[in-house]
């Protein structure tokens, strides 16, 4: 009963702890505005769950100031709980309480305060919000777990002050426990028994329980004869019935020894033989019935556990030929760190057998054994992708990509490895990036080959997109001086750009003429040197290479109209670096660089034709405009495009009238006929036209004009 009653009380205060901090965070609440009732504080004692259990709600602010209330109290009373014992203990833990009975002003009633903290924004304590518990009603709830007159229900708080009792109640409420042995400092124990003497004078024999949210302790008593009457009655009889069957199996046990001994020694027989895994053997159905049916049920769970055993074999052969079979390698690791599965494929991917990777560490074949996928699982169930190195048994280092898992086995917990040897795979990106950034390289000289506007803007852009994009060490590119024999850097990019402080390079054939470049340059084709420490024709530059990291060297000639006129020299720090896609791709930049220079040889040449062109119409416009006679343009179907000045003066017109068909205003309307039909005739036939008609004057005057007009071929 204790223990009822405290679990039901525990979980009223839990469930109203939890309710009073929903309230605590409300805005309204934490605003502490009189002024502003926050619903929930208005309606709450309308609620069937709390009334009439509950019998008031408040808001209080820190100086013990109600600010909002369920019930209003009457003026005559001050509503402040600045001096109740509860407040300050409340204020000074800042944490939800329960207060020891006291009576409520108001009403009268013995009651129970519970307040939980309300905390600003800032989590500052700002006040509380308290409910009252009506502990006349509390009794009436526990009722229902009241056996009789004869018992004693009391909960007691930390002080042992009574907070309620049946039976008399409302005797005995906020009063040290009529029970004196109760009254004392609760014992240790959250729950248990002990005897005590009630005000009537009766021993009894109390449970007791806590209920932790309150502080609070709940004692159920009965008296002491109701509890061990029918103790000591069970007692007797369990004597009596003991008695009986002691004879009863006295007499059997006689008759049942010489049945029973023979076929349980055959039963055991088969049964220490089961144990030690022979399944085959079967127990004899002969004895008593009881050793026949025993022997048949356990024959059944040997027939049982021989499928069992054939089934877990045929499992087990399956799994191994699948781990066999399997096209990636395959490890088990006991919880040790120890190599228990080693399949064909990891055989063949360490070079290391079975039989001697088993025992073996981990960290034997993988660098860093399993301590990166451990870090990063931890359940059996989930399987880890991990990027590691492998060890060979030659020593050689090999990536590769694994799955891991944790599983449970006849060992304990094991982990099974699933990898594969990525080191192709790696080679392939690596050879896809190497040609993306190839291919980018070429992208970027052909854009630079398109929108340079100078020999060196062009340079510059090129061996800036072989350093960027293609990833070169260093790119240059050298101008022939053809009188003196050597080559004069133009531009270089990359990281080691002081190789060519004080280099010297010729193109003739002498020892500094030899190298990749000089070379190139003198024969008009690429040259390449994938082992430049050991090349004897790099021996003027070897230690200067050395020095500056570079391995491998490929060097092109650039033309312009068709003549050498430099080259193009690429390094690198990789030995061998320059293959067949390498050397195709830089050929192919030598050409775009060649074709660039030549269009842009093309372009100056244009545009010096452009300014000759114009100076050349300048002098002609000049001298047309300077002469005293009438002269005009026509295009080779007849129309007139262009007139001196000397027409526009004399005739009074503008070009815009005579390009519209004004120029046969200026012309006699009796001649015109005739001048068109001649003018006409002169185009068709492509001969000199030659003819006299008369031409208004910008006065309106007519005067004859001898008119010439050649063809332009």
């Amino acid at each position: 009963m204790a223990t009822n009653l405290a679990g039901n009380s525990e979980r009223l205060f839990a469930e109203t702890k939890s309710v009073l901090r929903k309230i605590a965070q409300q805005p309204a609440v934490r605003a502490m505005d009189p002024a502003s009732t926050d619903p929930e504080i208005a309606t709450f004692l309308d609620q069937a769950d709390f009334y009439p259990l509950f019998s008031n709600i408040e808001v209080i602010d820190l100086e013990g100031r109600v600010i909002q209330s369920a019930v209003r109290a009457p003026q005559a009373l001050d509503p402040s709980v600045a001096g109740a014992r509860w407040f300050a203990r409340a204020r000074h833990s800042g944490q939800f309480v329960v207060s020891a009975p006291f009576v409520e002003p108001t009403s009268k009633r013995w009651i129970a305060m519970l307040a939980h903290p309300i905390r600003n924004e800032s989590g500052v304590l700002a006040g509380f919000v308290a409910l009252s518990i009506d502990l006349a009603n509390y009794d009436r709830q526990m009722e229902s777990l009241y056996a009789g007159p004869s018992m004693v229900v009391t909960i007691l708080d930390s002080e042992g002050v009574v907070v309620a009792r049946l039976p008399y109640a409302q005797r005995v409420s906020g009063q040290r426990s009529p029970e004196a042995p109760l009254a004392l400092p609760a014992p240790a124990e959250r729950s248990g028994t002990m005897v005590a003497a009630g005000r009537d004078g009766v021993e009894r024999v109390y449970g007791f329980a806590s209920i932790p949210t309150a502080g609070w302790r709940v004692y159920a008593g009965a008296p002491r004869d109701q509890v061990w009457a029918p103790v000591r009655a069970l007692l007797l009889q369990s004597v009596l019935v003991i008695l009986l069957v002691m004879a009863v199996v006295f007499v059997l046990g006689a008759r049942l020894v010489s049945r029973i001994i023979g076929p349980m020694e055959r039963l055991a027989l088969v049964t220490d033989e089961g144990a030690s895994s022979a399944v085959s053997r079967r127990a004899g159905l002969t004895g008593p019935w009881e050793v026949v049916r025993v022997a048949r049920r356990f024959n059944e769970m040997l027939e049982i556990r021989e499928r069992d055993e054939a089934a877990v074999r045929s499992s087990e052969a399956r799994l191994s030929s699948i781990i066999n079979s399997a096209m990636d390698a395959i490890l088990a690791i006991d919880a040790h760190g120890t190599v228990v599965v080693f399949n064909p494929m990891a055989e063949q991917l360490f070079g290391v057998s079975s039989e001697s990777a088993q025992g073996q560490p981990v960290g034997r074949f993988l660098m860093g054994g399993l301590s990166a996928p451990a870090a990063s699982s931890s359940t059996a169930a989930t399987g880890v992708n991990w990027t590691a190195v492998g060890v060979r048994a030659n020593g050689e280092h090999f990536p590769f990509e694994a799955t891991v898992s944790r599983v449970d086995g006849d060992r304990g917990e094991m982990t099974a490895i699933i990898l594969r040897d990525v080191t192709e795979r790696i080679r392939r990106e690596a050879e896809l990036a190497r040609l993306n950034g190839l291919y980018a390289a070429l992208s970027a000289v052909s854009q630079a080959a398109a929108r340079a506007s100078t020999r060196q803007q062009l340079l510059e852009e090129v061996c800036l997109a072989l350093t960027e994009y293609a990833g070169f060490d260093m790119a240059w590119i050298g101008w022939q001086d053809t009188l003196a024999h050597v080559l004069v850097p133009l531009t270089v990019q990359g990281a080691e750009k002081a190789y060519l402080d004080g280099i010297t390079i010729r193109t003739d054939d002498t020892p500094e003429g030899g190298g990749p470049l000089g070379r190139a340059i003198r024969t008009g084709q690429l040259q390449v040197s994938n082992e430049l420490l050991t090349d004897p024709t790099m021996e003027p530059w070897r230690e200067r290479a050395r020095r500056h990291g570079f391995r491998s060297c490929a060097a092109f000639p650039i033309r312009k109209g068709g003549e050498v006129v430099g080259g193009l020299a690429v390094h690198s720090s990789v030995p061998q670096h320059f293959q067949r896609r390498e050397i195709a791709l830089l050929e192919e930049v030598a050409s775009e660089v060649s074709f660039a220079l030549d269009n842009l040889h093309r372009e100056k040449r244009r545009r010096a034709t452009e300014v000759l062109l114009r100076d050349s119409e300048l002098r002609f416009r000049t001298l047309a405009n300077s002469i005293p006679q009438l002269a005009w343009i026509a295009h080779a179907d007849g129309r007139v495009h262009w007139y001196n000045d000397r027409w526009f003066d004399y005739t009074g017109t503008t070009l815009e009238e005579m390009l519209a068909g004004g120029w046969q205003k200026v012309h006699d309307p009796r001649v015109l006929p005739e001048v068109i039909r001649t003018w006409e005739e002169v185009i068709a036939s492509g001969q000199p036209f030659q003819m006299e008609f008369p031409l208004r004057r910008r006065d309106g005057q007519f005067r004859t004009f001898l008119t010439q007009v050649l063809p332009m071929r």
